[in-house]
């Protein structure tokens, strides 16, 4: 009887599956998280001591991991940001502080002259899982949200670049 599986195969495929698994999870030290995915891209101070640590995948990736840190050193939770549900929550009057700190850096920053505005841009995946696009737009000269908005980037050429 032929064996399908080799014991090497097995421990492969078993090292393999745990790289995958993301080093932050409740409980996991903050050290960890900073050895497994290196320094973020952004921190953030909270009210209580502990911090928020931004990992995107921009320009090309669709997420960006936030992990939330205890003062304790303790990973609280860890959560993707580029999500349908934290985009209607900008309100007109926002900040550009306001939005750095709900969703991290943005993957593309342009200035449009005849309308003196900043646009900031996050690739995302939609509630269907189409590749998006998240657009906030800033008064050039007040920096405070004017707009948002969300355009979908395959119109039926692009298939399953979204996983959750």
């Amino acid at each position: 009887m032929k064996r399908l599986f080799s014991p090497l195969l097995l421990a492969l495929a078993a090292l393999l599956a745990g790289c995958a698994t993301p080093p932050a999870n409740p409980y996991t030290q903050r050290e960890q998280v900073l050895r497994a995915w290196g320094p973020p891209a952004q921190r953030q101070t909270e009210a209580d001591g502990g911090e928020r640590l931004f990992y995107p995948t921009a320009p090309q990736g669709f997420i960006t991991r936030v992990v939330s840190v205890a003062p304790d050193g303790l990973v609280r939770s860890v959560s993707n940001v580029l999500v349908e549900e934290e985009f209607a929550k900008v309100r007109a009057g926002d900040t550009e502080e306001d939005i750095r700190q709900r969703f991290g850096p943005p993957g593309w920053v342009q200035y449009f002259a005849q309308r003196d505005e900043r646009v900031w841009e996050w690739r995302f995946c939609d509630a269907w899982m189409h590749p998006s696009r998240f657009n906030v737009l800033f008064d050039g000269q007040t920096r405070l949200v004017r707009s948002t908005m969300m355009l979908r980037e395959d119109y039926g050429q692009w298939r399953n670049y979204c996983t959750r």
